[in-house]
């Protein structure tokens, strides 16, 4: 869902030479994505449910058999399951993401000025405790973003098993 796609918002094009406004913007984002994130599942299932009730109804109206009404409405449900299953954890993942950058960037925001970026990427800060502070999310946030890489690659498999599972429906549908 767009809602909780980062992408959509405003990302600096290097945290290293964004301003500080640019910097508390983004930090807004990352927020309400988080947010989007967290709140996205409810809307998701209640789409699923709609988008169900909907072919039930098509399907009714132009005179499916019985049995393959079946058959449609058990496939669907079971694709839902799936991905009903799947968006809680991407959505759950994202909002992990969302927030431990959000943490990171609060102490870069709370320390601007206070710290260099380093040619090799790396921060620098002059106050250790910050650099504490920092460091110590370094490592949620790298763990979120490879649940979210991991989560996409599943993903992909997931619509591909989708797509073989359509094309078998359909070849079922023409048959009867």
């Amino acid at each position: 869902m767009a809602l909780c796609d980062l992408a959509t918002y405003s990302i600096p094009q290097s945290i290293a030479t964004a301003s500080r406004a640019q910097l508390e913007a983004y930090l807004r984002d990352l927020k309400t994505a988080e947010a989007n994130a967290n709140a996205a599942l409810p809307l998701y299932i209640a789409l699923l449910k709609n988008e169900r009730a909907r072919l039930e109804r098509f399907a009714q109206s132009s005179g499916t058999s019985a049995a393959t009404l079946r058959n449609l409405l058990k496939g669907l449900d079971n694709r839902r399951d799936h991905d009903t299953a799947f968006s809680s954890k991407m959505f759950d993942a994202r909002a992990k993401l969302y927030k431990a950058s959000a943490d990171s960037l609060s102490i870069l925001i709370e320390q601007y000025g206070g710290f260099k970026v380093l040619p090799n990427g790396q921060f620098f800060f002059s106050d250790r405790s910050a650099l504490a502070r920092y460091d110590a999310t370094v490592g949620p946030t790298n763990a979120a973003l490879q649940r979210v890489v991991a989560l996409e690659e599943e993903r992909k498999h997931l619509e591909e098993l989708q797509q073989g599972g359509f094309k078998a429906f359909m070849g079922l549908v023409r048959t009867q």
